[in-house]
């Protein structure tokens, strides 16, 4: 299995964001958001800063806490302590194929907790929306009776 690349680049922009948080910053509200910067020298890729997708992965990532506490554990030092795979085997113990099946399971975890989110926010518009024309129909009814009464 391999680690999925745009769950990477969401991770790598939800490190940056933390890390200027974790600076007494706000997030990145000095900062262009159609910028580019370079996360840290250890990674080559080229993160755009948009700090409402850092808040999503930010609560993606906090759901496995309970039940997945070794994946959370494992991106939290990764990311947030930037330490590499081989720091992450130091400090964990654990072999590099471990660390590696672990971001991997992170990444498919993230994948489907972004997933659920998008339904539940799809579900959610869907409610609201027949809530208000559920609303918008008694409205007219009942003008209407009012009119004709």
């Amino acid at each position: 299995m391999a680690r999925i690349d745009h769950i990477k680049l969401r991770l790598n922009n939800w490190a940056l964001w933390r890390a200027r948080q974790n600076g007494h910053g706000l997030g990145f509200a000095s900062v262009n958001v159609l910028l580019a910067m370079r996360v840290d020298k250890s990674r080559e890729s080229h993160v755009p800063h948009d700090e409402c997708d850092a808040e999503q992965i930010e609560r993606a990532v906090e759901s496995l806490k309970t039940g997945k506490g070794a994946l959370y554990v494992t991106l939290h030092l990764y990311y947030l302590k930037g330490i590499g795979i081989r720091g992450v085997m130091r400090e964990l113990g654990r072999s590099e194929r471990t660390v590696l099946s672990n971001l991997e399971a992170a990444d498919l975890a993230i994948s489907a907790w972004l997933q659920e989110d998008m339904e539940r926010r799809q579900q959610q518009r869907a409610d609201y929306l027949a809530a208000i024309t559920a609303q918008r129909k008694s409205n007219f009814q009942n003008s209407t009776q009012f009119a004709h009464g």
